[in-house]
This record gives C-alpha cells, structure tokens and sequence, in this order.
C-alpha cells in the first residue's frame, strides 16, 4: 500500500485577499494565483503543507468548519513574542507533557495552533 501524506489543505474565505495577507505576513507564505485558476496557492517557505484559498460560496459562515491548522515551530515562546509584534493576537501558551503550543485564529475564524510537539524527544 502506498502511504500519502497532507500535501495540500484548501480553506474556503469570503475575503480571499485578508486571508492570503494574513498567512503570507504571519506564517511566511508565498502566494502564486494562476490567471484561470479560481484559487490562490500558498507554498511555505521553510516546508510543509500547501494552502489553497478558494472564494467560499456565500451560504457559508465564518468558523463553520471543524479545522485546525497546526505550525510545527521549534521554540513556540519566541514564535508567539514575534507574531504579536506584528499583530498577531494568541492565547497564552501552554505546557503539554513535552512540548509547547499556542492558539489563534485567521479572519474566517479558523483555529491555528503553533505547536513545538513535532520536536519532542521520542
């Protein structure tokens, strides 16, 4: 059997425009939008999953789906200190059994966390 990993996560956003500034400016992505592609890509700089952002139709809500977006950061403490300069609102950041994590949300309301867990010791 083949094992296929997460390549790609689409969200669905009213205001595609807030949602691409926002993770480009508090993640680091890169946004390419193919001129008759209906959807924005966003490629990390550093790896990982690609986000696609996609016009959602307008019987969806905000905060409607069950998601969580999960940042894999080495040091979860000075992630949080730089993003909050920048803007970007957390919870207070917590100590699990080996690893650290923080909460915040994108303009649709999606959960993100930025979790240190990646980097446990197994």
């Amino acid at each position: 059997m083949n094992a296929a990993g997460v390549g790609r996560i689409i969200l669905y956003a009213h205001d595609v425009d807030a949602m691409v500034a926002f993770y480009a400016h508090h993640f680091g992505f890169r946004a390419r939008t193919a001129f008759d592609e209906a959807m924005t890509e966003l490629t990390p700089v550093e790896g990982g999953a690609v986000l696609l952002i996609q016009k959602a139709g307008a019987s969806l809500t905000y905060g409607q789906s069950i998601l969580e977006l999960v940042f894999d950061v080495v040091d979860v403490d000075d992630f949080v200190k730089r993003a909050t300069e920048r803007g970007l609102v957390f919870s207070p950041v917590v100590q699990a059994e080996g690893y650290r994590y923080a909460r915040t949300t994108d303009p649709n309301g999606n959960t993100i966390s930025v979790s240190s867990r990646a980097f446990m010791p197994r």
